[in-house]
């Protein structure tokens, strides 16, 4: 499984308890901090069960937020970023092609349990959903992962929706087909645990199985 960052900003994670949704999102992690250096690439890592807490290298940690009530102004930061990244009329073709006309790293925002964060009384990410298609453009990206469970309802929420309509890769570990398509037309169905289908629309929908990362917090 390769995921392409530079043309694809969004990867969104489904499954069921113990799929082993947390697993890949310490192995994206993982990756990332092994092919960028912590000045090209920082990390914000949103956990509210703290299951990847100590898993990103100081380096590239941006911040580290374990609570969602925690999370506006952090969020309303990378609003303001991501604005200020956006293109403005004096950009050039030739920067545009080149991505050139803003400096800095690029920022992950990885988010485990996203059930936990968008709620019956408000989304923190809500305010990021109209900058979503500029993501690719000016560096951001956006790693998710949530339960099958409630998903189906779940996914027309607007910042979700916004980034499947943006044409979302991800994965669909384990879970419940009667929670319906969830990702790509397709839906999840009972596997073991790691196994999933890898769902982008360059590489098609193959089945793969995600390696185990080592707990290194033990």
């Amino acid at each position: 499984m390769f995921v392409d960052f530079d043309q694809d900003p969004f990867f969104l994670v489904f499954g069921e308890s113990e799929s082993g949704k947390s697993n890949l999102l310490k192995l994206i992690i993982k990756r990332l901090t092994e092919r960028y250096d912590g000045n090209v690439c920082k990390i914000f890592v949103v956990d509210n069960r703290r299951s990847l807490l100590g898993v990103t290298p100081t380096s590239h940690l941006a911040e580290y937020i374990p609570m969602s009530n925690q999370m506006q102004h952090h969020m309303d930061a990378l609003a303001d970023l991501m604005q200020r990244r956006t293109p403005t009329s004096d950009v050039t073709p030739q920067q545009l092609r080149d991505r050139s006309w803003w400096h800095g790293p690029q920022v992950f925002v990885i988010i485990d349990d996203y059930d936990l964060v968008s709620t019956s009384s408000g989304n923190p990410l809500s305010g990021l959903t109209e900058l979503l298609p500029f993501a690719r453009d000016v560096g951001v990206r956006f790693v998710i992962a949530r339960s099958t469970a409630g998903a189906g309802r779940a996914g027309y929420e607007s910042f979700m929706q916004r980034m499947k309509e943006l044409g979302a890769q991800g994965v669909l570990l384990a879970g419940d087909p009667a929670e319906g398509d969830l990702l790509g037309g397709v839906r999840p169905r009972p596997m073991p645990t790691g196994r999933g289908v890898f769902v982008s629309r360059k590489r098609g929908k193959p089945l793969v199985q995600i390696g185990q990362v080592p707990d290194t917090t033990e």
